[in-house]
């Protein structure tokens, strides 16, 4: 599937954001200072990239079982290549087109999709869903492809894959700490409904480590395949354990599927979801009301309700755009995507050279203001502990119908203290 750029029309600049350094470094997961060879062959390339245009690529889900997050995704990072092309200039003269290929949640499927981009883009602004990222995440450091990926467990971490927000584990480890420490619930009975991969082996993970530090109990631990339909076998495991509270590592149709079976059967226990947990497609649902009242999200993405030049200029472009996305929280992301790639793409022009490896090289380094978009910069450090993550922090949120973005704030950016004791204990 291909969607050209069509203009857009707002005199809004991004004077000031750029702030990169010329060059850096890969990390592998923190495990390394590893530097990207742009003279290698594969990182040379300038495959997509012409003196009159800059063609990049997103791999979603448009027609799969969290289309409801795919579509809007890729609608944010087109409507960002819009803006940057009609306001901008492009990347200095150069007008960004944007090829969208649909993987329907497949790994194979994905890979697919990627095989063909490689041919044709210098880069991929977004890659959407936990596996099918997964599955290409090997092939794009043969390629040197530079790509940003919605978010994701530090387990899914690669070289040259790049998180716009915070991971599966901050989700976690800021929803309980949030839960005990501000909520008041010491001690509390904490149970497990986590999908069969990274998502969930990153949540339990951090779940764990929690327990131990918090001196909770864990009574209970289910998980379920991406494909399962209904969860009778994990709601009997959590209701005989009789929790106090659940956490939600699941996306949004498992979400929806088990908290519907649970509320029908009289659950009464608190609810903790990570990000992928929520979509506006709740607000459908005959549960809806004690969706808004009793389930509460670590949000690791942009939150419409905080507000911020970036944010406010994507609502703007959303709604002559796409205006069935902006209050779908996922197209901000897809925004947030395309924002990071694009003053990349920016800093490695400025540099003189503008290749997959200057681009990657650019994007290890990134250091822009988030414009409300995340809690103050996006910085990406090959030093750190975790090189592709630009914050840990996470909003607190609760879904809302009547709030703008339908997210509404608990608790504004912030991180526990028990995360950076993560990464280091794992690494």
């Amino acid at each position: 599937m291909r969607r050209s750029v069509r203009p857009a029309y707002l005199a809004v600049t991004l004077a000031g954001a750029l702030t990169l350094a010329a060059c850096g470094g890969v990390n592998s997961a923190g495990k390394s200072t590893k530097t990207t060879d742009t003279e290698s062959a594969a990182c040379s390339q300038s495959v997509g990239i012409t003196d009159k245009e800059i063609k990049l690529g997103v791999l979603s889900d448009l027609s799969g079982p969290v289309a409801a997050g795919g579509v809007p995704f890729s609608q944010g990072v087109q409507a960002f290549f819009d803006y940057a092309n009609s306001e901008l200039g492009g990347v200095d003269g150069r007008k960004i087109d944007v090829v969208v290929k649909d993987h329907g949640y497949d790994p194979q499927k994905a890979v697919q999709a990627y095989r063909e981009l490689n041919s044709q883009v210098a880069g991929i602004p977004l890659s959407f869903g936990t596996p099918t990222t997964s599955a290409v995440a090997a092939q794009i450091g043969n390629d040197c492809m530079p790509l940003v990926a919605n978010t994701g467990s530090e387990e899914d971490q690669k070289d040259g894959v790049y998180f716009s927000g915070s991971t599966y584990e901050d989700n976690t480890l800021n929803a309980i700490d949030w839960y005990i420490k501000d909520g008041h619930h010491k001690n509390p009975r904490v149970a497990l409904f986590y999908q069969a991969d990274s998502l969930g082996q990153g949540a339990l993970s951090a779940l764990e480590f929690a327990s131990k530090k918090r001196g909770f109990k864990i009574v209970s631990k289910q998980s379920y395949a991406p494909t399962d339909k209904s969860f009778s076998g994990q709601l009997a495991g959590i209701k005989a354990s009789k929790p106090d509270v659940v956490v939600m590592a699941s996306t949004v149709g498992a979400t929806f599927g088990f908290y519907g079976e649970a509320t029908a059967a009289g659950a009464k226990w608190d609810w903790l979801g990570l990000q992928p947990s929520f979509a506006p497609a709740v607000f459908d649902l005959p549960f809806s009301k004690a969706f808004q009242k009793n389930f509460t999200i670590a949000y690791g993405g942009p939150v419409a309700a905080l507000g911020g030049k970036q944010i406010d200029l994507a609502r703007k472009t959303l709604k002559k755009k796409f205006p069935e996305a902006v209050d779908n929280p996922p197209a901000l992301i897809g925004w947030t995507g395309a924002y990071m790639f694009y003053s990349a793409m920016k800093a490695a022009s400025e540099d003189g050279k503008l290749t997959r490896g200057s681009i990657g090289n650019a994007l290890s380094r990134l250091d822009v203001p988030t414009g409300g978009l995340g809690p103050e910069r996006f910085k990406f450090d090959p030093k750190s502990l975790t090189p592709g993550v630009p914050d840990h922090s996470d909003t607190i949120v609760t879904a809302d119908r009547k709030t703008e973005g339908s997210l509404k704030v608990v608790k504004s950016w912030s991180a526990s203290d028990l995360v950076d004791e993560y990464y280091r204990s794992h690494k």
